[in-house]
């Protein structure tokens, strides 16, 4: 009996918290599009964000991870999000976590 039920707390403890990969770009950007030739990026830190679909009922005009990179990108400052790996939680939610980066003009010598 007590095995049945600790396999059953496990079932149960694994189950609410499972999440799914949907995306693991190498470099994500809502507000740009490319690096430009005359332009660097440098590490400005990590960034983590989530959006729940229950708790923000007006997304706007954008899909539910364009929603969540623009959200994450200005929350940060970063121009782009690198090494991102984007979750759906269990709680109908999806995040994000990855390497903020912001872009700089290279400096002519």
């Amino acid at each position: 009996m007590k095995i049945i039920l600790f396999f059953s707390i496990i079932l149960i403890a694994s189950s609410c918290s499972q999440r799914t990969l949907l995306l693991s770009p190498k470099r994500i950007s809502m507000t740009e599009q490319s690096l430009l030739e005359n332009y660097q990026i440098s590490e400005i830190g990590p960034v983590e964000d989530q959006l729940c679909i229950s708790s923000n009922n007006e997304l706007g005009q954008l899909g539910l991870i364009d929603e969540l990179v623009k959200n994450a990108q200005q929350k940060s400052g970063a121009d782009f999000i690198g090494d991102a790996k984007i979750y759906q939680e269990a709680n109908d939610c999806i995040n994000i976590a990855g390497i903020g980066y912001k872009k700089s003009l290279i400096k002519s010598k």
